[in-house]
Formats: structure tokens, sequence, C-alpha cells
């Protein structure tokens, strides 16, 4: 699968939105998940709305010295995305972690940037 995020700030940059795609051999879309990472004030720290294959939640985004961290649970266990970030390349690695288990890594991506891009704030709608 060949996969794209693409990625920018709204409200002045008080939010980010992330849009993933990823395209089968044949050119159709095979994934698709969009998120808002924001700041919540009421909690004190960060948080991902993610929205995927009709699902979606809010959940706490933790912030560290290369990228973040964000957990979706997951029956007993919870689903973990750890990303690590440069001005060049985006690395995410999923892993299920199970209470008295070692992590089990099920997804993983490398993106290498490809460039800038106004969107979302493009072309808005005027009066």
């Amino acid at each position: 699968m060949t996969q794209t995020e693409r990625i920018g700030p709204m409200l002045g940059g008080d939010i980010l939105v992330v849009e993933g795609r990823g395209y089968n051999a044949d050119g159709s879309t095979g994934f698709n998940a969009f998120a808002v990472l924001s700041w919540n004030s009421a909690a004190s720290g960060y948080e991902i709305r993610a929205y995927s294959d009709g699902y979606s939640g809010t959940f706490p985004l933790t912030l560290t010295d290369t990228g973040y961290v964000w957990e979706v649970p997951a029956g007993p266990g919870v689903q973990r995305f750890t990303a690590e970030v440069t001005p060049t390349t985006y690395r995410e690695i999923g892993a299920f972690v199970m209470p008295g288990q070692p992590e089990r890594k099920n997804f993983e991506m490398t993106l290498t940037r490809r460039g800038e891009s106004d969107w979302p704030a493009a072309d808005p709608v005027v009066p």
C-alpha cells in the first residue's frame, strides 16, 4: 500500500488537521483516516480526535522529544501509536500492548516530506 498524509494548521494554529490515505496497487483508496490534534485546557494536555473505518474517539496525546504517543483502548489492552517527526520524515509505529505481555508491533510507516502545501486553509469560502 502507498500511504500519504497531509497535515496542516487551522484556526490560527490552534488545531492541526491530518488526513491519511492508503492507496492500493490499482490506485483505489484502501485506507482513509482523519484526525484533529489540539490542546485541551480542561485536561491541561493535548488530545487527538481520530476518525477511521466508521470509528471515532478522543484520546490523550503525549508529546515526546522526537514526536508524540497516543493510545486507543483495545479490549483488555491498548493500541499504541508512537510517532517520530523530523523536518524531512514522519515515522509511526503501532503496537498492541497487553498488560504483562511484550508489545506486538502491527503497523509501521515511514513517510518522506514532499513539500509545502496550503491545505487545509486554501480556498476558504468567502462571503
